[in-house]
């Protein structure tokens, strides 16, 4: 296989690998007395552990300074509140609606450059946008939706800005010069961390579970690494608009596998909604494309 073909399949990967990491964690949720936010703990730290073998003798090679411990903290910061709003939001919303109003992020990502970094947009990116606002009200179908479920949108928007702040902080503070095995080791540990805090604030720490859910989780935590790794070597090889495409697949995934495996409801309304979601992220990453050339 070339180098060209190997990233662009890695590219392609990381979307869906992304995307049924939500299903696995509800199919948990829905038969243990546990919840959404407890199981991202039992994902964060299972994937540390797997990493773990992987990092021991880069950390030996090279130890991490505490420039890189701190830009990590902080990064692990807006990581734990952004899938902490998240998968909250799933407690109201279908997975597949949560997943694709969080993936309006780019678009609050362009805000915030517009306002703090001066960032310059065009027609292209205004009517991508419009396309995008209009896709979440046209995917908020309350008649399928359940009661407080304007709690869960908000959420998930509020999990998108979350997202686009932790995106910003990685673009600016070069957080690729750092070796990728332990910078993911690093992040999440201190994730595993605070989202522990967050849930024994909340009252809802627990190590009860069957050793059935355990084995699940530990899926969870391996497919979300495999999701990192192809999702980094999508980038370096496939660049970054081809991979920002092909992971317009996560919400197409989640959406229906969550309709079909987790029997969400799913109206054709909602269906329109993601597919006016995902063009406009699509439009948007090429806009940007061209501005950049």
């Amino acid at each position: 296989m070339s180098r060209s073909m190997k990233g662009t399949l890695c590219a392609f990967l990381s979307g869906p690998l992304y995307g049924i990491v939500p299903i696995l964690i509800l199919s948990v949720t829905r038969v243990e007395a546990i919840t959404n936010t407890m199981c991202l703990f039992w994902r964060m730290l299972f994937a540390a552990v797997l990493l773990l073998p992987f990092s021991i003798s880069r950390i030996r090679k090279e130890k991490p300074d505490w420039d890189m411990i701190r830009k990590t903290i902080v990064s692990s910061i807006l990581m734990s509140g952004t899938s902490l709003l998240l998968y909250s939001s799933y407690s109201w919303i279908p997975s597949g609606i949560g997943t694709t109003i969080h993936y309006t992020y780019p678009l609050f990502v362009l805000c915030i450059s517009v306002v703090f970094f001066k960032t310059k947009i065009n027609h292209q990116t205004v009517f991508a946008m419009l396309l995008s606002l209009f896709g979440i009200v046209v995917l908020c179908d309350v008649s399928v939706l359940a009661d407080r479920a304007a709690l869960g949108i908000a959420l998930a928007l509020l999990s998108a800005v979350m997202f686009s702040l932790y995106f910003l902080w990685t673009e600016h503070q070069r957080l690729d010069q750092y070796d990728p095995i332990v910078y993911l080791l690093m992040q999440c540990v201190f994730a595993s961390v605070f989202i522990g805090l967050a849930n024994a604030g909340m009252g809802r720490f627990t190590l009860q579970m069957t050793p059935h859910s355990y084995g699940i989780l530990v899926i969870v935590g391996f497919v979300a690494v495999l999701g990192f790794f192809t999702q980094f070597v999508g980038l370096t090889i496939a660049g970054s608009v081809r991979t920002a495409i092909f992971e317009t697949l996560e919400p197409i995934v989640c959406t229906i596998g969550s309709a079909f495996v987790l029997h969400d409801s799913l109206s054709i309304r909602a269906l329109v909604g993601c597919v006016m979601v995902i063009i406009s992220v699509i439009i948007m990453t090429l806009g940007r494309a061209q501005a950049g050339k």
